[in-house]
């Protein structure tokens, strides 16, 4: 598994994310990366044990579901905090 990629490449889409949202409604730079990098890895494990990613070895395509995860996760991080007027 490319477990340190997943983590890594979900925490700076998670800063960047940070970067780009108002600051009214971000969670910090310390709690985006870690949503990202929590929505990187779970979205990544999940395609891992259906097959779609290869076991044991880096891979582009984990890289990619780590961004749709991050992105994901950063999202309902945002919706929550919008919803609850944080």
């Amino acid at each position: 598994m490319d477990l340190i990629s997943w983590i890594v490449t979900g925490a700076l889409v998670g800063g960047i994310f940070n970067i780009l949202v108002p600051q009214q409604i971000s969670v910090g730079f310390l709690g985006a990366m870690g949503a990202g990098a929590l929505g990187g890895v779970v979205v990544s494990f999940i395609c891992s044990i259906f097959g779609v990613l290869p076991e044991l070895a880096f891979s582009g395509l984990g890289v990619g579901t780590a961004v749709v995860g991050s992105v994901i996760a950063q999202l309902v991080v945002l919706a929550y905090r919008k919803a609850a007027h944080v």
